[in-house]
This record gives C-alpha cells, structure tokens and sequence, in this order.
C-alpha cells in the first residue's frame, strides 16, 4: 500500500484528483456489473480494502483487518468510494 499512497504525500490536492476520480470510476464499474462481484482477503492482517465495500460479498478469514489508508493523506473519498 505504501507504493500506492506514498506519492500522494508528495502531491497537493489538484494533484491527486486524477487518481481520485480513477478510483470512483472503478467502484462504478464494479457496481455497474450485472453479475455478483465477489472481494477475497488474504489469510494475513491487509489493510486498505474499501473497494471490497463495493462488492456483493467479502469473504475474509478472522485474522483480515480493514481499514481506510488514503483519509491519512486528506482523500477521504478516494479509499475507493467508501465515503
């Protein structure tokens, strides 16, 4: 995840817009399907799973965590439509 949001510490908020608008538009293609869309987790603790929120169902196993990573750089909306 470090990967994903280590950049965006470095950009201001008109720079970051382009990745906030991609991630609303993979929560519409998600919700947009007219099959059930299925989120799996890892057996190990991940964190920063807000596009499995979108989907019909999540199956993850005791020891999975989520938690929403982008509201630490100021992208509330951004964790993949969570907001």
């Amino acid at each position: 995840m470090h990967d994903i949001i280590g950049p965006l510490f470095e950009m201001d908020a008109a720079a970051a817009w382009p990745f906030t608008r991609m991630t609303g538009a993979l929560i519409g293609a998600i919700r947009a399907l007219r099959k059930p869309v299925v989120a799996a987790t890892m057996e190990w603790p991940r964190r920063g799973r807000g596009v499995a929120l979108a989907c019909d169902f999540r199956v993850m196993s005791e020891k999975a965590k989520i938690s929403f990573l982008f509201v630490k750089v100021g992208l509330g909306a951004a964790d993949m439509g969570a907001a």
